[in-house]
């Protein structure tokens, strides 16, 4: 039986077109999907390109910041001005009469923050900017610094005191007579009543010394008075005196004025006259100018060395000038400007001196007691009328005189100084008239890190990190090296006097010409000819020989400061509680030498370690 089944299909003739509504619809979200990628493609290409810019534009603002360092760091030397030309000097010239190197030229940080020396003459800007010194494209309109023309990469930049320093100047003296009368450090009394001469310093005080309106404000640092009762009396022998100065505004610093009162022999019934070490002095960046009526210097050959001042007289008024305190510290702000409009602004701190006074008070500045695990204290300066210790200051520009040698033991004011004496005795028994200047006992004037070997040591190892992370194969000389039980291979750079030469144990130096800082943690031996620009700092127990003939110079300063464990390599620190011991100079063989007192070279020493950058923040 065959069966057939019939199957029904349903009408869907109303459904027609459904289809093509529903690719459209399809066709819509794909070409939504799409444009969505292509958008998205779009802005993280245009994001990739504006944090280009943005890097290009902060990198510009670090340019700024590091140019200002730069700046004050690259100072001129004669020897570069005289051959090459200076690398970093005002344009135009602060004194147009005076060498890029004159020190009337130099930038300092109070010329920074100073519109007229810090801005070109041209600049109407009103904040100090250093248009002066760094090369804006049209000071009187433009505001930047062109970093890459090709890539329309610049800076601006502007400097500012954080520690708000100012122009005000607050101070007081204290001065006292080596020998003095009883209870009165101030005074003086010669002969018996009633025929005497009575000498008394009378201190003075300063409070807010204004310096806005000049580069120097006149002042006056005490007075001495000299009383003639009945017919005199004689003044048998040179009589020491020293001056203090206390600068309690806008931060602490101290300063020694030093002198002699004269001998009046042959008219007892005159005043005696008095003569100071030197003309100027420098306080902690603030000058000391002293303007006595008729200074007469005295110099070589001539005992005592200084300034004396004309006639003898019953009234001493220590007139003179100071000027505006140098600020520790600059706050610069840079602004980066790169491509699209990108701009950066960064601001960073600037110290002027990271290890608060690298300087010696003292040409050569010996550190330390009479006797130590190292024997006697020994200053032979040599017998060789070639021999020369210079305090005069041979920066150009600069009239400053330091003590040629000076020691630190720790005696009270007046009594026997064993250190000091002994450098007076070996000084007049042999080379008397080389020597420019006056020992002195400088306990009080040096820096905080030279106190105790505990701070010198950190000092001395702060300097070592620093040498070992700033060496550049591609300039040795002029950057970080450090040799340890091994002699260098080179001395830093001698026409710039730049460069860290760490020398960790003994090491020699000669025949060589070099510059820069030179830390030697064993014994230095100067041998043969050599020439070195800069600061030296000797902390081992044989301290200094110099050895053999041959003509050495030595322009900057020296510290020679033996204390326990002064090599870094070891891992050993002074004992807690330790003291220094015996410095020790010691002159053989007949060699000439000629070590004299240089600031600008000394200040070059530090560049490495100078004008640190203490951080940078993005605003």
């Amino acid at each position: 039986m065959k069966i057939e089944t019939t199957q029904a299909f349903k009408n869907r003739d109303n459904e027609r077109g459904a289809a093509m509504v529903m690719a459209l619809l399809m066709s819509f979200l794909l070409v939504a999907a799409s444009a969505g990628v292509l958008l998205s493609t779009s802005m993280n290409s245009a994001n990739v390109t504006d944090i280009t810019a943005e890097q290009q534009a902060y990198a510009a603002a670090e340019s700024g910041i590091q140019s200002v360092v730069n700046v004050l760091r690259y100072k001129c030397t004669q020897a570069i001005e005289d051959s090459t030309g200076c690398k970093v000097k005002p344009a135009p010239l602060l004194d147009t009469t005076k060498p890029a190197y004159h020190k009337a030229n130099t930038i300092t940080y109070v010329r920074a923050l100073t519109n007229v020396t810090s801005n070109d003459p041209t600049d109407t800007v009103a904040d100090p900017r250093m248009s002066r010194w760094m090369s804006y494209a049209g000071n009187t309109t433009a505001d930047h610094v062109v970093y890459s023309s090709a890539q329309n990469h610049a800076y601006s930049v502007s400097v500012s005191d954080p520690d708000h320093t100012g122009s005000v100047v607050s101070f007081g003296t204290f001065g006292r007579f080596y020998d003095h009368d009883a209870v009165m450090p101030n005074r003086i009394t010669y002969g018996t009543a009633p025929n005497t001469v009575v000498i008394t310093y009378t201190p003075n005080s300063v409070s807010n010394l204004d310096i806005s309106g000049a580069s120097e404000a006149a002042t006056n640092y005490g007075r001495i008075d000299v009383v003639v009762n009945g017919t005199g009396a004689e003044i048998p022998t040179l009589n020491r005196f020293e001056i203090t100065v206390n600068m309690t505004r806008p931060y602490y610093a101290s300063q020694k004025i030093r002198g002699f009162i004269l001998q009046n022999t042959g008219s007892i019934s005159t005043p005696p006259r008095i003569i100071f070490d030197s003309e100027t002095y420098t306080l902690r960046g603030s000058q000391i100018d002293l303007e006595m009526t008729g200074f007469t210097f005295r110099g070589t050959g001539t005992r005592p060395f200084g300034y004396e001042v004309a006639t003898g007289r019953a009234a001493y008024d220590i007139t003179g000038t100071i000027s505006a305190p140098e600020p520790d510290r600059l706050l610069v702000k840079s602004t980066g400007y790169g491509p699209r409009g990108a701009r950066k602004e960064l601001e960073a701190i600037v110290q002027s001196n990271y290890f608060s006074g690298l300087g010696a008070p003292a040409t050569i500045t010996m550190v330390g007691n009479a006797t130590g695990p190292n024997g006697s204290f020994l200053f032979d300066p040599g017998a060789s009328n070639a021999m020369l210790y210079s305090g005069i200051d041979q920066a150009t520009g600069s009239s400053d005189v330091i003590p040629p040698i000076g020691v630190t033991t720790n005696v009270p004011f007046g009594d026997d100084d064993p250190n000091l004496q002994h450098v007076l005795d070996a000084v007049d028994g042999h080379i008397a008239n080389n020597v420019q200047g006056v020992p002195s006992n400088v306990r009080q004037e040096i820096p905080p890190w030279m106190l105790n070997p505990v701070t010198m040591d950190a000092t001395i190892k702060s300097i070592y990190d620093t040498a070992l992370n700033t060496y550049d194969p591609a300039n040795p000389a002029g950057t970080g090296r450090v040799f340890t039980n091994a002699q260098p291979t080179s001395y830093g750079d001698n026409a710039n006097g730049s460069g860290i030469t760490f020398c960790d144990g003994d090491c020699e130096l000669g025949p060589v010409a070099g510059g820069g800082l030179l830390i030697v943690t064993g014994q230095l031996t100067l041998r043969g000819n050599f020439s070195f620009n800069g600061l030296i700092v000797v902390t081992g127990g044989g301290g200094i020989l110099r050895s053999g003939g041959g003509t050495g110079e030595i322009e900057g300063n020296i510290i020679v400061a033996p204390y326990e464990n002064s090599m870094v390599a070891g891992n050993l620190n002074p004992p807690a509680g330790s003291d220094f011991w015996a410095p020790r100079w010691e002159t053989s063989g007949g060699g000439n030498s000629d070590i004299r007192y240089n600031s600008n070279n000394q200040a070059n020493s530090l560049n490495a370690i100078s004008n640190v950058v203490l951080g940078v923040v993005e605003k």
